[in-house]
């Protein structure tokens, strides 16, 4: 049987502690992670806001770090055509990512 493929929510990659987890996990062989360019922007940019002590050239040391530990994650096409009611609790592009990344599971941060 197969890992499981897991999308990854941006603010689950920031802060470091959540994102070392997820990275174990997957380096566990318990889920196949998968990503977005969204996803990759949106914690990046999270991340240099909140920690100016952080250089743009440190946080691409961070990211190659984790491409090369799990080459598995890669990037995830966003579905688009969908329709959530307004109350929805997962934001429309992680879902369009899951469903493009054929996720089973979507790990967020609540």
């Amino acid at each position: 049987m197969s890992a499981l493929i897991a999308l990854i929510d941006p603010n689950v990659f920031y802060p470091a502690i959540l994102r070392d987890l997820v990275m174990q996990l997957a380096l566990s062989g318990l889920f196949r992670a998968r990503r977005t360019r969204r996803i990759e922007a949106e914690w990046s940019r999270r991340l240099l806001a909140n920690r100016p002590d952080i250089s743009e050239a440190q946080l691409a040391i961070t990211k190659a770090l984790m491409i090369r530990a799990v080459p598995d994650m890669r990037w995830s096409r966003i579905m688009k055509g969908l329709l959530l009611t307004s109350n929805c609790p997962i934001r429309m592009t992680a879902l369009a990512a899951a469903i493009g990344a054929q996720a089973d599971v979507i790990v967020r941060k609540i």
